[in-house]
């Protein structure tokens, strides 16, 4: 692929041309003296009339005597000519030019990036092609192999100290294809869960579906609990714990429950649990409840009693000491 030479290649035009034809017909059997063309092939030629006005052309394609023909090269004007003038393979400036600079180098899109003094290096007898010299390198496929990649090639490059983010880029084989993959597809999942405790004791009415309340916290990983209630940040199931002592619970029941608010929609009872009367009007009562609640984003889970005469539910400031709690975790 290139330009093409021959040795004292000349014909006749076998018919006149205007200035702005593109096939040049020689007289029968001359085309053979001129260079025969592949693709991408081509070759300079000079057009010559009785006048000694001249020409250069770019000939791409050679059919027997037929030519295709660039018009007006190497600076000169495209012109008509007439049947029997003369057409020749010279030495012109395009032609040198070409042979100094082949196609593939005046491209980016494959090769050298041009033959400058910025890409090359010669000295003792060497030429070194520079950094950034090469545009886009074609390696044939499998001549990169493990013996042929350097450790540096990894180890030489900038450390990432942190996590990556979730849009950075990880490549791996898919059954022998190498694709790219972000990280957040491959990350093990964050932890989310709470425990929460009665900081302080609550006073309960009779008769009445009450909200309990938990002013401490032993660990909130995610800071998804806040005013007494658990809101989850994705859709999954989460399993939830409580404990709630009550005072002297006596002879009266009381019913606890988990209450779950789909986010903008309805609120269910997630699971409830009974307990009482107690042997002696003295006794406290400790109720414990756990369940498993299929959650979408944004929906709530809150914690409720409902006591037949009204008691205290024992808290401490201390949370390992309160009997009053409430917890939860991400399990799916």
């Amino acid at each position: 692929m290139g330009v093409k030479v021959t040795n004292n290649a000349f014909g006749t035009l076998s018919a006149g041309i205007s200035s702005s034809a593109t096939t040049i017909t020689l007289d029968s059997g001359q085309g053979a003296k001129f260079p025969t063309l592949s693709t991408d092939d081509f070759f300079f030629a000079t057009i010559i009339d009785t006048s000694n006005n001249l020409e250069i052309v770019k000939i791409t394609a050679r059919s027997t005597d037929s030519l295709t023909a660039v018009r007006a090269q190497d600076n000169t004007s495209a012109r008509a000519f007439s049947i029997g003038d003369r057409i020749e393979l010279r030495p012109t400036a395009a032609l040198f030019e070409s042979l100094s600079t082949p196609d593939d180098a005046t491209t980016s899109s494959k090769g050298i990036a041009s033959f400058s003094s910025d890409n090359f290096a010669v000295g003792s007898g060497a030429v070194t092609i520079k950094d950034l010299g090469v545009a886009t390198a074609e390696i044939q496929a499998n001549a990169v192999t493990a013996a042929k990649f350097n450790a540096d090639v990894i180890s030489g490059q900038t450390e990432l100290a942190t996590e990556p983010a979730d849009t950075d880029e990880f490549l791996v084989s898919d059954a022998g294809v190498i694709k790219r993959i972000d990280y957040s597809l491959i990350k093990s999942a964050s932890f989310v869960g709470f425990k929460a405790f009665a900081s302080a004791n609550q006073t309960i009415s009779g008769s009445t579906s009450t909200q309990v309340t938990f002013g401490g916290e032993l660990f909130d990983v995610g800071s998804n609990f806040a005013s007494n209630a658990f809101v989850a940040p994705s859709d999954g199931k989460y399993l939830f714990f409580t404990q709630i002592n009550v005072g002297a619970l006596g002879s009266t029941s009381a019913d606890v429950k988990f209450s779950h608010t789909v986010a903008g929609g309805s609120t269910f009872t997630g699971s409830a649990t009974r307990m009482g009367p107690m042997d002696t009007s003295s006794r406290d009562g400790k109720f414990g409840l756990t369940t498993v609640l299929d959650m979408t984003q944004n929906s709530s889970v809150t914690v409720f009693i409902f006591l037949f005469s009204g008691k205290t539910l024992y808290g401490d400031s201390t949370g390992g000491n309160s009997g009053t709690f409430f917890g939860g975790f991400k399990i799916g």
